[in-house]
Order: structure tokens, then sequence, then C-alpha cells
């Protein structure tokens, strides 16, 4: 049903982007146009766009449905916690604070000249 959709876009889109264009040409539209040979030409035109947007949508679907069940089928792995000897106690802190050099604010010390 949503492929139907899909490939129903090309040719809707280039009706109304038609009725458009000659609404803002001409301020009004004539019905008339729509069974004029140049637009049932480019309509017909349409068909290739919406037979291959149409496949395009079905195997991005056939693909993303067997990629869903391929890492469904996966096993989650499972996550075992630190032992407590590699929590990073044995890890040295300095004992001043390095990039802040002791200054309070960001960027440079304000030097009086």
């Amino acid at each position: 049903m949503r492929i139907k959709l899909v490939a129903a876009l090309p040719p809707l889109v280039f009706v109304a982007q038609e009725l458009l264009e000659r609404y803002l040409h001409e301020g009004h539209v004539h019905w008339q146009v729509l069974l004029s040979a140049p637009f049932l030409l480019g309509l017909l035109a349409q068909i290739p766009f919406a037979l291959l947007a149409a496949a395009v949508a079905y195997a991005l679907g056939r693909v993303a449905e067997r990629l869903g069940a391929a890492l469904a089928a996966k096993r989650p792995r499972q996550v075992r916690p630190l032992a407590s000897s590699q929590r990073g106690s044995s890890v040295d802190l300095p004992l001043r604070p390095v990039l802040a050099r002791g200054y309070a604010g960001r960027g440079p010390p304000l030097v009086a000249s």
C-alpha cells in the first residue's frame, strides 16, 4: 500500500507544480490545461520516475526489514561490572591545577600597564 503512495508522488507533484506555475504566471488556472498535449506528455514522462521511486522504496524497505531481523536475532552482550580494583583508585591526581595555573578566569590575566 505504501509503495503505491510512493509511486503516486511524482505524477501528483507534477500536476501540482504545473497548476501552481500557471496560476502564478497568469493569475488563474484554465482547467483545460489538464487535457492539453504538452501537459499529458509531461504527465506520461513521470511514469518512469514513479516506477523508479517505487522500486527504490521497496528495496530500502526490504533492506531495513532484513537488517532489523538480523539485529534482533543477535543476543545482547552481557555487561560485567568493573571490579573494585579496576575503578581507578590507583590513579594519581595532580596536586595543583595544571591548566589553570592559579588564574581564576578564562584566558590570560589582565596586565596593568
